[in-house]
């Protein structure tokens, strides 16, 4: 009962607390955990396990790192709901809360950059959704597309047909992302497509259509199809715009502004987009999110010359990205700043033991760590050059957020 009360409570604080209560929860026994959850009734666990979802799509925009162990508790209480039923109707339901809860674990996941776990709990989602079909598919080939493409085409398309429809096409949005990250580039582009067709076409979702979009140019421009992203970068703004949807809004600005950078070399279209960007999410309190385009800002004041203040502003990066659990976006960060002390004469001043603290962390994805340690190599031999930096940034090509931003905005869970 004292963990139920103080897991109601951290639920109800805005914004988000640090979720210690989840953590311990985790952390019951089998008898434990078991009494925990028999204390509530059957649909007040459902409600629970469904406030839970909605606080770990929550976090992934504040603090992601909470948003991993805030999904599995779902997972976990949504199991727990197995076999509780008797009717079909609540059986049907139970199946499809815990294919969510197994889905925002997906996405947390992805968001953190864990792509083969994240992989196993888009699977698991895929599953439960898959048990929920009308009929069983022809000629199934086990993958989520199928199962899409099934529904679309499988007699009418009533209310509970199109509900979880919509379930599946958003999965595919987060299944395309994680096939990308693992380098299954034209797999994870055409799920995110037909995905995108389904919540347009199909559900009348617009505003997750917008969000699935902004994902697809994305992937085109790690895809270096620079111009075909811009486009569609703009063209989903404007929707975004008439939308009124300013959180997707923001990150669409976000990445026109990246793709100017680094692809188009419009270095003042670039700014305006980043500085706008930053600005956009601060409003909405999404002080993570702003992390993003600051951190682009910063790298434009190294091409600028300016040193000493790029290399002040990107440790404040650093540091946030470490606090919000992303080790990957704060090795990228590093290279970043061991590139602008290279460029002021100041290799010294890079502190290599720090960095090598932040290589023993868990969670540092192979390439982040084979850049860092190539260039720690290399300056224990001789000074480093600029040639140096773009082999180690070379490593990073693969690391999957490297590129324009890949998470959905929070609404789209």
């Amino acid at each position: 009962m004292n963990h139920a009360a103080r897991l109601n409570d951290w639920l109800q604080r805005m914004p988000p607390a640090e979720p210690v209560v989840v953590h311990e929860l985790l952390a019951l026994s089998a008898c434990e955990w078991r009494r925990f959850t028999e204390q509530y009734p059957a649909p007040l666990r459902m409600d629970l396990t469904r406030n839970i979802i909605e606080r770990a799509h929550l976090l992934l925009s504040r603090t992601p790192k909470d948003a991993v162990p805030t999904s599995r508790l779902a997972v976990l209480l949504a199991k727990s709901l197995a076999g509780v039923f008797a009717d079909p109707a609540s059986c049907d339901a139970a199946i499809d809360l815990e294919g969510d809860a197994w889905r925002e674990e997906a996405h947390a996941l992805l968001t953190v950059s864990d792509y083969d776990r994240a992989r196993e709990a888009a699977e698991e989602a895929a599953f439960l959704y898959r048990l929920r079909s009308d009929e069983r598919i022809p000629n199934d080939d086990g993958s989520l597309l199928s199962l899409i493409l099934f529904q679309m085409v499988s007699g009418d398309l009533n209310e509970g047909t199109l509900e979880r429809l919509e379930r599946a096409a958003v999965l595919g949005l987060i299944t395309g992302q994680i096939l990308h990250g693992q380098g299954e580039l034209a797999d994870g582009l055409l799920l995110v497509e037909q995905s995108c067709n389904v919540l347009l076409s199909c559900c009348d979702q617009k505003g997750k259509y917008v969000q699935g979009r902004t994902i697809y140019a994305k992937m085109l421009a790690e895809q270096r199809s620079y111009t075909e992203a811009l486009e569609v970068f703009e063209r989903t703004a404007a929707v975004a715009r008439e939308l009124g949807d300013n959180e997707t809004l923001a990150h669409l600005v976000n990445n026109i502004g990246y793709c100017y950078y680094h692809f188009l070399g419009n270095v003042i279209k670039a700014k305006e987009c980043l500085q706008l960007a930053a600005q956009m999410f601060d409003d909405l309190g999404l002080a993570a999110e702003a992390l993003r385009p600051r951190n682009e800002l910063a790298s434009l004041l190294i091409e600028e010359g300016r040193y000493s203040t790029a290399v002040s502003e990107l440790y404040k990066s650093r540091q946030a990205y470490l606090d919000a659990g992303l080790l990957n976006e704060a090795a990228q960060v590093m290279l970043r700043i061991i590139r602008a002390l290279v460029l002021a004469g100041r290799q010294a001043d890079i502190n290599w033991t720090e960095m090598e603290s932040v290589l023993g962390r868990g969670g540092l994805r192979r390439e982040a760590m084979r850049a860092l340690q190539h260039l720690h190599r290399l300056a224990s031999l001789r000074a480093l050059n600029t040639g140096d930096m773009e082999d180690a940034e070379a490593m990073l090509l693969n690391l999957g957020s490297g590129g324009p931003e890949n998470a959905l905005p929070a609404e789209a869970g």
